[in-house]
């Protein structure tokens, strides 16, 4: 994975190093996008937070050492 987009709401999908992204349907253009950094870093582990029963809040992304190499949040709290 090297990057998320976003269309600024809650909704996202993941860039993949292939170039190809995942196909979750968005309610308008994505517009955002966040590079994950360092590039050269292996996402491990991917922490999603939500607000429970109704949208995601945040990403926490965790390489094969256990280093956060993104931390994401829309909302308050996670």
């Amino acid at each position: 994975m090297t990057a998320i987009t976003t269309n600024g709401d809650y909704e996202f999908n993941f860039v993949f190093e292939n170039g190809k992204t995942s196909d979750v349907p968005m309610s308008g253009q994505a517009s955002k996008v966040v590079q994950i950094k360092p590039p050269d870093s292996i996402v491990r582990k991917i922490i999603v937070g939500y607000y429970q029963l109704s949208h995601v809040t945040g990403f926490k992304l965790f390489d094969a050492k256990g280093t956060c190499v993104l931390d994401i949040r829309f909302l308050s709290g996670y």
